[in-house]
């Protein structure tokens, strides 16, 4: 019906159906590469980041060159280059900013929507982060 081509009863009539098909949200999950992978795939975890960190809004408190209410993207890049991993327990809610502790306050209802994101999301933010400037 609905256009389909019609068929004699002396045709027979296969159908694939596929069962196990992931979800979405697993596909994503999935295709996220590992941190210390190949340029290609760093690259586009710094991509993703990027959009996660426009998307979700933080670019409002925080430009590139520029301290607004938060530091400059620059200023986080170069704080934390070669603390990876202080960063992402940062934006976990596990440990104070080691930029300016003293607004740790301004941060704390972005921090809630961070600790929220999959340990994937918030590594591409971390990367995209430690990127900038160099």
């Amino acid at each position: 019906s609905c256009g389909s081509p019609k068929k004699n009863d002396n045709q027979k009539t296969t159908e694939t159906v596929q069962t196990d098909s992931p979800k979405p949200e697993m596909i994503a999950e999935a295709s996220t590469p590992a941190p210390g992978s190949n340029p290609t795939d760093q690259s586009e975890t710094v991509k993703r980041g990027e959009k996660i960190f426009k998307d979700k809004g933080c670019v409002v408190c925080h430009q590139l060159d520029v301290k607004l209410i938060g530091p400059a993207t620059k200023e986080i890049s170069k704080a934390y280059a070669g603390k990876k991993e202080n960063l992402n327990s940062f934006l976990k809610g596990n440990s104070k900013s080691i930029i300016d502790p003293a607004q740790h306050a301004l941060m704390e209802p972005q921090i809630a929507i961070t600790k929220a994101m999959s340990d994937a999301q918030r590594m591409a933010i971390v990367e995209y982060l430690l990127s900038i400037g160099h």
